[in-house]
């Protein structure tokens, strides 16, 4: 698409850099803008910023589902993080800026639950105020948390984080 930007995320780890565009591409290196996109901004021509491309998870915090707050210590979650034993009821927060539609939650590869209005809950919460439990099984779990411009996964997706924890 001429003069679209694209939107990226890093991801950082110890020993690389990903970059994932919003069509799916991974690699080593920054994307690259396209060549016309760059001769349209020396043309002096308006580049439309769409708010599809602003879309993305910023962080996860771990929730005490019986309290509704965040366990001190996990307010950022990341690969490797592991669920305290000693917390029976929680649930994952995902932090997106802006108004999104909805967050799309996968665990394992598989649909889990589609959140449509904030605060965005992998395990959904009841709408007065309190969180829903996740009942996962022990192990290693892949989660993929996926903002959408829309309600139900509706409209555009924005930028998916994906991240492995660890369920006691």
């Amino acid at each position: 698409m001429r003069g679209v930007p694209i939107a990226v995320t890093a991801i950082a780890c110890a020993a690389c850099t990903l970059t994932t565009s919003l069509d799916g591409y991974v690699g080593a290196g920054p994307l690259q803008r396209a060549p016309d996109a760059s001769a349209d901004a020396a043309a002096g021509t308006d580049a439309h910023v769409d708010a599809t491309a602003l879309l993305a998870i910023t962080s996860l915090a771990l929730v005490n589902a019986d309290t509704a707050q965040v366990v001190p210590g996990y307010e950022a979650l990341a690969t490797g993080a592991q669920i305290p034993r000693s917390l029976a009821k929680w649930n994952i927060r995902a932090e997106v800026p802006g108004d999104p539609g909805s967050v799309q939650f996968d665990v394992d590869r598989r649909p889990a639950h589609t959140e449509n209005n904030p605060p965005f809950y992998m395990c959904g919460d009841d709408g007065h105020g309190g969180v829903n439990s996740c009942d996962l099984p022990s192990g290693e779990r892949v989660l993929r948390i996926t903002p959408f411009e829309n309600d139900a996964r509706g409209g555009a997706g924005g930028a998916a984080t994906t991240i492995t924890i660890v369920v006691p």
